[in-house]
C-alpha cells in the first residue's frame, strides 16, 4: 500500500500525500485554533477572562505538540531543556537515527510553519500594542515565547544533527584513510622483506657453487 493510500485513511481523503497525515492534521490544527481563536474571539464572547483561558489553552497544546510530537514524525528531531543538579539549564537534542529520512513535503510544512506562525504573532502583537489592547497583548506575548523557544530549540537541534552526522562521516574517511595506508604500508614491508629474502637465496646460492 503506497503512502497516499495510507494518507486517506481516517481523514476522508483531505491528507492525501502526507506519511503521517494525522501529526499534520493536528499541527495544523492547534496553530490555526490558537490564531484565528484570538481574532475572532470578541465576536462570541466579550469576556477577557474566557477569552484568555481558551486562547492559551490553544496555544499550550500548539507548544506541546510540536515540541513532543510534531518534530519527531515530521522532522526526526526533538528537543528539551534540563536543568542539573548544579541550577544549571542544559539544552538536550535527540535526532533520528537510521530509517527513512522525513518526508520532504512534511519537513516543509513543519519548518514554514513555526516561522510563519512566530512572525504572524509578532503582528499580532504589534497591533495590539498600538492600539493599546495591553490584555491581549499579554495572550501574544505568551504565544511568541513559546513560538519562539519551539523555534530556538528545533534551530539548535538542527545544527546539533548536521554536526553529528559530519562527525560520523569524518571519522569514517579517517578510518578508511588509516586503514588504506597500514594496508599500504605493511604490504610494502612484506614485498621489501619477500625481496632481501630472495636476495639472501641467490647469494647463498652463488656462494655454494663449486670453483672450476
Amino acid at each position: 500500500m503506497d503512502n497516499t493510500n495510507r494518507s486517506s485513511n481516517g481523514l476522508g481523503g483531505l491528507a492525501q500525500g502526507w506519511r503521517h497525515p494525522r501529526v499534520v492534521f493536528f499541527h495544523m490544527l492547534f496553530k490555526l485554533g490558537a490564531l484565528l481563536t484570538y481574532i475572532f474571539c470578541t465576536v462570541f464572547s466579550s469576556s477577557f477572562i474566557i477569552n484568555f483561558i481558551v486562547i492559551t489553552v490553544l496555544i499550550a497544546c500548539d507548544f506541546w505538540m510540536v515540541k513532543n510530537v510534531s518534530g519527531r514524525f515530521l522532522v526526526g528531531l526533538r528537543w528539551w531543556n534540563q536543568i542539573d543538579d548544579e541550577g544549571n539549564s542544559k539544552w538536550r537534542f535527540e535526532s533520528r537515527k537510521g530509517g527513512d529520512p522525513p518526508d520532504a513535503s512534511e519537513s516543509r510544512l513543519f519548518w514554514w510553519s513555526l516561522y510563519i506562525f512566530t512572525f504572524i504573532w509578532g503582528v499580532l502583537g504589534f497591533f495590539a500594542l498600538i492600539r493599546l489592547r495591553l490584555s491581549y497583548l499579554l495572550v501574544v506575548v505568551i504565544a511568541i515565547l513559546l513560538n519562539s523557544s519551539n523555534v530556538v530549540g528545533y534551530r539548535k537541534c538542527q545544527r546539533n544533527a548536521t554536526n553529528q552526522r559530519q562527525d560520523v562521516a569524518s571519522a569514517y574517511i579517517s578510518s578508511h584513510i588509516t586503514q588504506s595506508l597500514t594496508q599500504a604500508v605493511t604490504s610494502q614491508l612484506f614485498r621489501g622483506q619477500a625481496a632481501s629474502n630472495n636476495n639472501n637465496n641467490n647469494n647463498n646460492n652463488n656462494n655454494a657453487r663449486p670453483s672450476a
